[in-house]
């Protein structure tokens, strides 16, 4: 959760370093890939401090211009995720997400993606129906292949890769697992750790 400017100041520069570690600083065909999705979560982190600091902090003409801020960073997100396939809840994903293209993508208000995530192309994080409570909990380095579902109560190691396709219902409790299948089994752990 970013709760001040610092933390705000992290979560773009780590964002930023996940998606040049893709595409690299000299850009050429993917720069406007890049660019894009940059935008869009560097909007979202921004939204991120403005609801914070809404829900908490604030009174009188400062509150008033973080909601008219709020406001038009809200809309912009919509726009932007409608051109990329996008629809990323705020506070739901960790510093260093690494999102390659555009395509769906929906990642639920319930889920928490950890840090250094990496994010292919058609993937839905969310519930499984409206009577769950809380959403998918992914720890740090996961890998989420296209057209992966992870959906429901669940939690996800650390340094997982869930491949193509995989529809993951369960916890996966083995860090470093490769998970893949519908419904998602285990079919490699990582026995270096």
């Amino acid at each position: 959760m970013i709760t001040n400017y610092e933390t705000l100041k992290k979560f773009i520069i780590k964002d930023k370093m996940a998606t040049e570690e893709k595409y690299g600083t000299n850009l050429t065909f993917y720069a406007y890939i890049k660019d894009d999705i940059s935008r869009y979560l560097l909007m979202l982190r921004i939204r991120e401090l403005c609801q914070y600091r809404l829900n908490n902090d604030t009174a009188g003409i400062k509150k008033l211009a973080l909601r008219l801020l709020n406001h038009f960073l809200r809309k912009r997100i919509i726009k932007l995720g409608i051109k990329l396939g996008f629809d990323i809840s705020i506070n739901s994903v960790g510093p260093g997400i690494r999102i390659d293209h555009y395509g769906f993508l929906a990642i639920n208000e319930k889920a928490s993606v950890g840090m250094n995530c990496h994010i292919y192309g058609d993937v839905t994080i969310g519930i499984q129906n409206s009577k769950d409570k809380k959403g998918p909990k992914l720890g740090d380095n996961v890998t989420i292949g296209a057209g992966a579902r992870i959906l429901g109560p669940i939690r996800v190691a650390s340094n997982t890769i869930i491949g193509a396709n995989a529809v993951v219902i369960k916890d996966v409790d083995i860090e470093g697992s490769i998970v893949a299948g519908v419904p998602a089994k285990v079919i490699e752990k990582n026995m270096e750790k």
